[in-house]
């Protein structure tokens, strides 16, 4: 008698844990691997750093932590996505491309039959609505080159459940085309397995894999939860080197270049 799969009955439990090591690595590297220069990839704004601290009454300490955590939690959220292209893939019948494999033509998941593509993003606002018109077209170039074929823009995370043609406007002209569709993560696991509970069930299934794949692991292999207190440690000691504050610091160290403050890192610009 085969024995019945732990997490879900559409994918493997060998294939669902590869998965989740693999989005463990990414996820450790992300969150233990961020530096200062992440840190300050986007230029801190000193302005609401003073008025989300005063007027919350939030400590300096707290604030930039939860800053911190904010960022490396949006450079996570990337990865999701592809997480759930290699579960999808995973699924009997269909296979996930990764970016530049030329047996895709841009796609993300293709079943064996080339009777389905499929474009995933994670969440509903993961593309500006100016860059949609750009995959509509892509799609539709797909589905002329592939007379018997569906293809699907997926939306993992949805406003709404949905399977329907999917219609928009370019400059003033409609765009559609009768086998380029618009989908939601449940309708997509269902068009893929059959079964009208798969998201339902990969959801309540998805914690349980988790847990199991890091009681698998070492105290060497977790997540160190600290690390990343040395970046703060690291601004801190800057600061104090500067004998300024941490806020001053983080100002000093953003607009380095900016008027006025060349003097305050020791640099002459004239």
């Amino acid at each position: 008698m085969e024995e019945k799969n732990k997490y879900v009955d559409f994918i493997s439990d060998d294939d669902f844990l590869k998965t989740v090591e693999e989005l463990y690595g990414v996820y450790k590297a992300k969150a233990q691997g961020f530096s200062i220069k992440e840190f300050y990839k986007n230029t801190i704004d000193p302005f609401r750093i003073y008025l989300d601290t005063i007027f919350q009454n939030i400590s300096l300490d707290d604030y930039l932590k939860n800053e911190m955590n904010r960022k490396i939690e949006k450079s996570i959220s990337n990865e999701v996505g592809s997480f759930q292209e290699e579960l999808l893939g995973s699924i009997d019948g269909f296979t996930r491309y990764k970016v530049g494999d030329p047996q895709a033509e841009g796609i993300d998941i293709v079943s064996d039959d080339k009777k389905i593509w499929a474009e995933v993003k994670n969440k509903h606002n993961t593309v500006k609505g100016e860059n949609l018109p750009d995959i509509f077209l892509k799609l539709e170039k797909i589905a002329e080159r592939h007379p018997d074929s569906t293809v699907y823009f997926v939306r993992i995370i949805d406003k709404t459940s949905q399977n329907k043609p999917w219609k928009l406007s370019k400059n003033k002209k409609k765009l559609e085309h009768p086998r380029v569709r618009i989908i939601s993560g449940d309708r997509f696991y269902e068009l893929l397995t059959g079964d009208p509970l798969a998201f339902k069930k990969l959801l309540k299934a998805f914690p349980v894999a988790l847990k199991d794949y890091v009681a698998t692991l070492t105290p060497e292999e977790r997540i160190n939860h600290g690390s990343n207190m040395g970046l703060f440690g690291a601004i801190y000691n800057e600061s104090t080197k500067n004998g300024v504050n941490i806020i001053e610091q983080i100002i000093n160290d953003n607009f380095k270049n900016y008027l006025g403050f060349e003097n305050n890192n020791n640099k002459d610009n004239d």
